[in-house]
């Protein structure tokens, strides 16, 4: 099997050709709970709260009761695969399985669609207890006669791992070879929501793929060039000087590696002072100090033992501390009076200077200059994509843009994918 970023986990089923495999990505920490039952695979998910995950086959002729599988649930459990039971149509058939999930207090989670290709029925889900899940069907081609199932959970607090860089040159080359494309073969004004949903969908993937991804904890931070070149100076001629005997050489390259040193000390202090005095501005600098300081962060729960009133006076007593902010929120949520004039009947009407000169279309100089006055911010909308990107989308793509947004206003017709 060709997934080598994989670990595996195999139990045997009850005939030569049948068993539970379960393949777990390398950089999840997984370990095996030891269970006999055929056609059941427990592993424990070791994530910030430990998840048990057990995949099952429940044939028809399985040869363990549903009771045996209560030694492997615990409070943070998910149980998935084929149970042969559809809890909501097989009536008698359900009980004794539906007892047991009551008994161990698991929650059934079942797609909206039928699972079952052969029949009209949902026989795979999962059960779950403190793991909220959340589970689809795969509406793909299959070899199988059963649809596919997704499930996802989220693990908030887990640490991240893993860090993601776009290489900004690679995009911008890459959409300038295929300005020419856009711009002859696929971009028609007059289909805008189209051309639109296309650019974006284009976009987003050719974000994905020129991310770069590595270990959080092999990445350091970027060092100027001058920097990395002395370094690399003082390195070789202390190869040089040990290799040749040479003290004088050595002294130098010593030399050398120390003044490199001091100035990187110095740019790093220069970075952290800055990232310190901006930490409170939108930027790069302040989401990298973010994102040093937010793993020293505890959750702490605080008590409010009393209120200090204007006079200085110290409230502690509960009953009165309740009745001052009682006091306080009723007034400050009574409702104004407010006389506010009919827009219509008490508003005199606008008279316009120039209500007749028409709306000039958006020229190219006057969109770049808003896009060089803008600050960009790296916060993503619903596809991936930032306004930080805007800098890197070549500027000959901006007179495609400009057709469409003169188009959308003098249509007073916006994509779907824009409002998005």
């Amino acid at each position: 099997m060709a997934l080598s970023n994989h670990v595996a986990f195999y139990q045997a089923g009850e005939n030569a050709h049948g068993g539970v495999l379960v393949l777990i990505r390398k950089d999840i920490p997984a370990t095996r709970v030891s269970c006999s039952l055929l056609n059941v695979c427990a592993i424990d998910l070791l994530l910030s709260e430990p998840t048990r995950l057990v995949a099952i086959y429940a044939s028809e002729s399985k040869t363990w009761r549903w009771s045996e599988l209560t030694n492997l649930t615990n409070n943070r459990c998910i149980i998935m695969g084929d149970f042969n039971v559809d809890i909501e149509k097989d009536g008698e058939k359900a009980d004794q399985p539906l007892e047991w999930i009551d008994s161990c207090h698991l929650r059934p989670v079942v797609p909206d669609s039928n699972t079952s290709l052969r029949s009209n029925r949902s026989i795979d889900y999962a059960l779950t207890t403190g793991v909220d899940l959340t589970i689809q069907t795969y509406e793909g081609t299959t070899n199988s006669d059963h649809k596919p199932l997704i499930g996802i959970f989220t693990d908030n607090d887990a640490k991240k791992r893993k860090g993601s860089r776009t290489v900004w040159s690679v995009f911008s080359l890459f959409l300038s070879y295929t300005y020419e494309f856009w711009e002859q073969k696929e971009w028609n004004t007059q289909a805008s929501e189209t051309t639109y949903e296309e650019f974006i969908t284009f976009l987003t993937s050719l974000n994905n793929r020129c991310q770069q991804y590595f270990a959080l904890n092999h990445a350091r931070p970027s060092i100027p060039y001058e920097l990395l070149k002395l370094l690399a100076l003082s390195r070789s001629l202390s190869f040089k000087a040990k290799r040749k005997g040479d003290i004088q050489l050595r002294n130098e390259a010593r030399r050398l590696c120390n003044s490199t040193r001091f100035e990187l000390r110095r740019l790093q202090q220069e970075q952290l002072t800055k990232q310190v005095r901006e930490r409170h501005t939108s930027g790069e600098d302040s989401a990298l100090f973010w994102n040093k300081t937010k793993r020293h962060f505890r959750h702490i729960s605080s008590s409010l033992r009393g209120f200090e009133t204007p006079k200085g006076e110290i409230i502690r007593d509960p009953q009165n501390m309740v009745d001052t902010v009682a006091d306080y929120y009723e007034k400050l949520m009574e409702v104004p009076v407010v006389i506010r004039p009919h827009p219509y009947a008490d508003a005199p009407p606008v008279i316009w200077e120039n209500a007749t000169t028409p709306i000039s279309n958006v020229t190219y100089p006057e969109i770049i200059n808003i896009l060089q006055s803008r600050k960009k911010k790296k916060s993503q909308d619903i596809h991936g994509l930032s306004p930080f990107i805007l800098d890197k989308i070549p500027r000959n793509y901006w007179h495609l843009f400009v057709q469409l947004y003169n188009y959308s206003f003098a249509t007073c017709l916006m994509a779907k994918k824009f409002k998005e």
